[in-house]
């Protein structure tokens, strides 16, 4: 397959283009912290979307055959091991 001519690349391709020659051009330490940069970033957007255990515990209330003590020996539980 022929090279694709830099005058025709749309200006996504050419961003993708200039991303992706600034990594090829990084040291293997430049390299290592990009790719943790990265993952914590990502570690840390997930865990802002994870909703949080008591708002869980809310939401599971509405449940059919759930009723308030076993939310509250949930809570409980979960008081105890540090997640509320």
């Amino acid at each position: 397959m022929a090279k694709k001519r830099s005058c025709r690349r749309t200006k996504q391709e050419n961003d993708i283009h200039g991303q992706a020659v600034r990594i090829r051009k990084m040291t293997d330490e430049q390299l290592v912290a990009y790719i943790e940069g990265e993952r914590e970033k990502a570690y840390m957007e997930g865990m802002h979307s994870v909703p949080q255990i008591s708002e869980f515990l809310e939401q599971a209330a509405s449940l059919p055959g759930i009723g308030a003590e076993v939310i509250g020996r949930l809570m409980a539980f979960a008081g105890e091991g540090g997640s509320i």
